[in-house]
């Protein structure tokens, strides 16, 4: 699993995953150092089930029936459809609520568990939910959910489909895309955009509820997705904020890598940048002419601004994209004067 799925399952931020990782932590009561066993992949880690599991089990050993095992943790987290189960809201933090209590049984069975947020949890803890009230949450939770129709059906696929494009659509600021892109093609970077990727658009992509049943536009998503991530990538190793702070240029002083490592990043930007455009661009095309019910100007905060305008100013884009990508840094020139002596 990835770094993030990892910081959902142990219940802590992404950031604090990633100091387990780097620089441990201390046991509750023994206050011995341990640190979560990983794999480096590209910028992040990769934790498999087992490490997280024993490192889990060091906690469990000194706080019994506070650390429930992965496969549990997973099991209602799935069921809640990584929600509260009791508030039905989304949570940065989500804590595992023994509807049995730990004193009286001793088990982390998830038949008798409930995944609940930090405000409902305290209060079942303090008894104003009580183990009747609990139950009923339960058995809510399990009853299958109504869906109008049969999901095998095209019709309804199709609706769905729309649904989840408009809320989609509709997360994007109308200027983000087009800033983007034009600061891109000149390897700056707007914070603003930043912002919003790491936190609005990916959390809705990681939304259990998010599903694109047309494997088309789905794979066009994820392809730009891809591209954008990468950049990302550059941006967090290679590049500084400007003094006001609204974007990201390349710096020198970044890396002891010297010129020659700042130029391969610069066109790595370049050529993610392309890629991401193109992506862009076959995504934008295939919603254009295979989702007419789709009312791009009615959508508040249209994803495909840039691309409305004309095909004109996309195409210029484009050859900016590429002569940019093409420019060398030149030599520096040596003086051929001879020194008097």
């Amino acid at each position: 699993m990835n770094l993030k799925e990892a910081a959902i399952l142990w219940g802590v931020s992404h950031d604090t995953m990633k100091k387990l990782i780097k620089d441990g932590c201390r046991l509750p009561v023994s206050k011995r150092a341990i640190v979560l066993k990983a794999r480096r992949v590209g910028n992040s880690y990769d934790v498999s089930d087992e490490n997280l599991d024993a490192f889990i089990a060091q906690f469990e050993k000194e706080e019994a029936g506070r650390h429930p095992p992965v496969a549990v943790r997973r099991d209602l987290l799935v069921e809640s459809q990584h929600r509260c189960a009791i508030c039905r809201q989304q949570a940065l933090r989500f804590e595992f609520h023994h509807m049995l209590k730990w004193e009286v049984v001793k088990h982390h069975d998830p038949s008798h568990m409930l995944v609940l947020c930090g405000s409902d949890h305290n209060a079942c803890e303090a008894g104003a939910v009580d183990y009747q009230s609990q139950q009923m949450y339960k058995t809510r939770l399990q009853k299958p959910v109504y869906i109008p129709g049969n999901l095998d059906e095209p019709k309804v696929m199709r609706e769905r489909d729309v649904e989840a494009l408009t809320r989609l659509l509709s997360l994007l600021g109308r200027p983000l895309v087009d800033l983007f892109f034009e600061q891109a093609s000149y390897t700056w970077l707007p914070t603003e955009f930043i912002e919003y990727w790491e936190n609005a658009f990916s959390e809705a992509l990681r939304n259990p509820h998010f599903h694109l049943y047309d494997t088309t536009a789905n794979r066009f998503l994820n392809k730009y997705v891809h591209h954008v991530n990468k950049i990302m990538i550059i941006a967090d190793d290679w590049m500084d904020p400007t003094l006001s702070g609204k974007k990201l240029v390349f710096a020198d002083t970044i890396s002891n890598l010297g010129r020659f490592g700042i130029d391969k990043a610069i066109n790595d930007f370049r050529k993610e940048t392309r890629s991401a455009f193109a992506a862009y661009r076959e995504f934008y095309a295939y919603l254009r002419t295979n989702y007419l019910e789709l009312n791009f100007d009615k959508i508040n905060s249209n994803f495909f601004a840039f691309h409305e305008r004309n095909e004109k100013s996309a195409a210029d884009m484009e050859q900016r994209l590429l002569a940019r990508s093409r420019r060398r840094v030149r030599p520096a020139k040596t003086s051929t004067k001879k020194k008097r002596r």
